[in-house]
């Protein structure tokens, strides 16, 4: 038996807690960069004379590249392991670099070219990053995770409220630009930090071992379930998250100060319920959480263009907050729960793999819905689809002894 020496097991613990602070981090850069790609689309709306199905199209492209990147970026992280540290670099840089083309767009078909590049970026980043957390932390995964899932709610919280006030003083070029070019840097810093620690390495799974994880995964009958929510949710969130800031410029007349405020005030209070969603999903099942998390979703999507302005405009976005980016933290959980050892990778692009390909059509078809109607419209066919995925979720969680959960 090998022991450890106290200098070894303290240098250990040490890579682990910059690991920790790395990663979170990193996900707080990322979400700067996708939350503040939402915050601007107003100004890039107006600056280049964009439709609503045409900056639906440049949503829909990110959410497309990102759905064309998920299982080369699950293979990838799984036969790299221990060298995976190199996506999480790349990926961080390449969420920059989208900013960066997206401030320098001088037509609809840049635009496109900068929003498919941060998409690429986005799902390079995640399971290269839960990862490494997941070989460094096997005691303590979920705090870890949590953590990881923190530094995107705090991302999502100071993206609205520093491309807002960018919105407010800059043009939106330089909006752009001011958010891209940290997020390269952050990347590049990360990428040279990771590699200098030591840190756990496991073994890379071969192709057919890959191959056979992913045959495992779609015979899982709870596995299956979670990826057909999976796709509802997908549908859902990018059109709310696309049409949002929009509604509330648009149709109820704020200024980009004001509606970047409620937007960062939903994102608050996905911070401090996701550890308290979390919490509860251990203690009565994922299923029965996500239930209620989408039937709440729904209720509140509805009631956005519904209720008056100000205080019950922002209580309804706020409720909406509680649950809308959790959903997604209570899915990669509950779909990690059941994928084996050294797939994390592999089981994180079967999820982006449902999410992505219907969020890839679902902001321009928003866009086409909001140009035949009204933007509230969005709102009416995504309240209705949440609704009528939590009834869905509670069924199937009543039934939840047959499905091993």
């Amino acid at each position: 038996m090998v022991v450890e020496s106290p200098l070894a097991s303290g240098t250990a613990r040490i890579a682990r807690r910059e690991l920790l602070l790395i990663s979170f981090a990193g996900q707080v850069l990322k979400y700067l960069s996708i939350s503040g790609f939402y915050i601007l689309l107003p100004g890039l709306q107006a600056g280049l004379g964009l439709t609503n199905a045409q900056i639906g199209l440049v949503s829909t492209s990110r959410n497309a590249a990102s759905a064309a990147t998920c299982l080369p970026a699950g293979a990838a992280t799984d036969r790299l392991q221990g060298n995976a540290t190199i996506l999480v670099g790349l990926g961080l840089i390449l969420c920059g670099l989208s900013m960066v083309i997206l401030g320098l767009a001088t037509s609809l078909w840049v635009a496109v070219a900068g929003a498919s590049a941060g998409g690429i970026g986005m799902l390079v980043h995640t399971p290269a990053s839960v990862s490494l957390l997941a070989a460094n932390f096997p005691e303590r995964r979920g705090f870890a995770i949590a953590i990881f899932g923190a530094g995107g709610s705090v991302g999502q919280v100071l993206a609205p409220l520093a491309a807002g006030g960018l919105a407010a003083a800059v043009a939106w070029e330089t909006g752009f630009l001011a958010m891209g070019v940290p997020v390269i840097a952050g990347g590049v810093v990360i990428w040279v930090w990771l590699s200098r620690l030591s840190l756990e390495k496991r073994g890379g799974l071969s192709f057919s071992q890959y191959l056979s994880t992913v045959r495992s995964a779609v015979s899982n009958r709870l596995i299956l379930l979670l990826l057909a929510l999976m796709v509802c949710y997908g549908l859902v969130e990018p059109a709310i998250v696309t049409f949002l800031p929009i509604h509330l410029e648009v149709d109820r007349g704020y200024n980009t100060s004001t509606m970047a405020l409620f937007i960062a005030g939903s994102q608050v209070a996905g911070i401090f319920s996701q550890p308290a969603l979390g919490h509860l999903s251990d203690k009565i099942g994922r299923l029965g959480v996500l239930a209620g998390s989408f039937l709440l979703l729904g209720a509140t999507a509805l009631a956005v263009p519904l209720v008056g302005k100000d205080l019950p405009l922002l209580l309804a976005i706020l409720a909406m907050g509680v649950v809308l980016f959790p959903l997604l933290s209570l899915f990669f959980t509950a779909v990690t729960d059941e994928a084996g050892e050294g797939a994390q990778g592999t089981a994180l692009s079967l999820t982006g793999l449902a999410f992505f390909p219907r969020a890839s059509v679902s902001p321009f078809a928003a866009g086409l819905l909001a140009d035949a109607f009204s933007v509230g419209a969005v709102f009416y066919i995504a309240g209705g689809i949440a609704l009528g995925t939590g009834l869905i979720a509670v069924a199937a969680a009543f039934r939840r002894s047959t499905l091993r959960f």
